[in-house]
């Protein structure tokens, strides 16, 4: 089958990590399905489904919204408005559904003692939260609020954040090892970024308004911030089910790249940044 551009993404991340399987696309496992890649390195092996966003909730939500403010304008009449609520569906369904397909392609190799990964990527750039944090609700229930509950007393002891309903693999596809997420980055953006991290705080402190602010930034932050020298980076989601012992714990060694972080989930379910 003809490759997706994340497959692309991926391939062109183990290139330069020095992983080894990125030359064989969908290799043969012997399984009636084909997973995207057997990758190894430092002697660990993983294999990895790849999937890749070409909708959103969010982003038909949008679209529907501006084509509905479009089309009252053109008639002369107040359109709706630009902000709107979603739903749990519109804000986690697209990402379940993907980690459901990777699941299925890869659960004939539940049992085959090898880690099994979910890639999600977005190159499409459609409006989506990937971050590790929105990721984990996605995995492991939407978030709200809870405690432990007195029944004497009738009354919730300590309220704070839990995990709701509705996580992916909060029942299914125990066979999971980690989700990563794929990103796409610049090296001019991270300099930049790294740049205002160090300085602006200090120059927002020595004046008053927003507007002074900005021009002071802009004032005293490099025209050039050399060039783009894209690369790509993975966040690391080890699943529960690898934390307790269901399913094969992903080794450190195989994504340690130097831009690529790792993540764990904490008592309540909810992903904190690990390395």
């Amino acid at each position: 089958m003809a490759m997706t551009e994340s497959e692309r993404w991926f391939e062109s991340y183990l290139r330069s990590t020095g992983h080894d399987g990125w030359q064989d696309h969908e290799p043969e496992l012997g399984i009636p399905t084909r997973p995207d890649y057997l990758v190894s390195k430092s002697g660990a092996a993983a294999i990895c489904e790849v999937k890749e966003f070409v909708t959103s909730g969010v982003h038909s939500r949008a679209a529907a919204l501006s084509a509905r403010r479009a089309e009252a304008e053109a008639e002369g009449r107040p359109g709706p408005s630009r902000s709107f609520n979603t739903s749990d569906k519109e804000e986690f369904g697209d990402i379940r559904a993907q980690v459901r397909e990777a699941a299925r392609q890869l659960k004939p190799l539940a049992a085959a003692g090898v880690p099994l990964v979910a890639v999600l990527a977005n190159p499409l750039a459609l409006l989506m939260n990937l971050s590790p944090a929105h990721v984990g609700y996605a995995l492991n229930g939407n978030p709200t609020f809870g405690g432990p509950y007195d029944s004497e007393r009738g009354e919730v002891l300590s309220l704070g954040p839990v995990k709701g309903r509705s996580g992916k693999l909060t029942n299914d596809h125990q066979y999971l090892s980690a989700v990563l997420i794929l990103c796409q980055r610049s090296g001019a953006r991270d300099r930049a970024r790294a740049w205002f991290d160090a300085h602006g705080p200090r120059i927002r402190a020595e004046h008053e308004t927003r507007a002074a602010q900005a021009e002071a930034l802009l004032a005293a932050s490099p025209s050039d911030w050399g060039p783009e020298d894209e690369y790509y980076s993975v966040d690391v989601l080890h699943t529960v089910s690898a934390l307790e012992g269901r399913a094969v714990r992903l080794p450190a060694e195989l994504f340690d790249g130097e831009h690529d972080r790792v993540y764990e989930p904490d008592g309540a379910g909810f992903y904190e940044l690990a390395r």
